[in-house]
């Protein structure tokens, strides 16, 4: 089995894809169950801040991490992501 995969950073717009994971196998579902697993793993463990923009303000969503200014957070999840 061989798999790839690109995470963007920076701002995405909605309905822009963020990630691209791709996996190529002998059998069609053991492929698709390795995207499965890495897509779950990146959310497990990349240090991913998500800020949301809408009327009447902003708000930073909980990921890894959640503002990318707590220098002791992003160490802890590159910490995680590294193990």
């Amino acid at each position: 089995m061989r798999m790839a995969l690109h995470h963007r950073t920076g701002r995405v717009e909605i309905g822009e894809a963020s990630v691209v994971i791709v996996t190529a196998s002998p059998h069609r579902g053991d492929a698709f169950a390795a995207c499965r697993y890495v897509i779950e793993r990146v959310k497990q463990i990349v240090p991913v801040w998500k800020r949301e923009f809408f009327d009447g303000g902003e708000v930073w969503i909980e990921g890894a991490t959640a503002d990318p200014d707590d220098v002791a957070a992003r160490a802890e999840a590159e910490r995680i992501a590294c193990a």
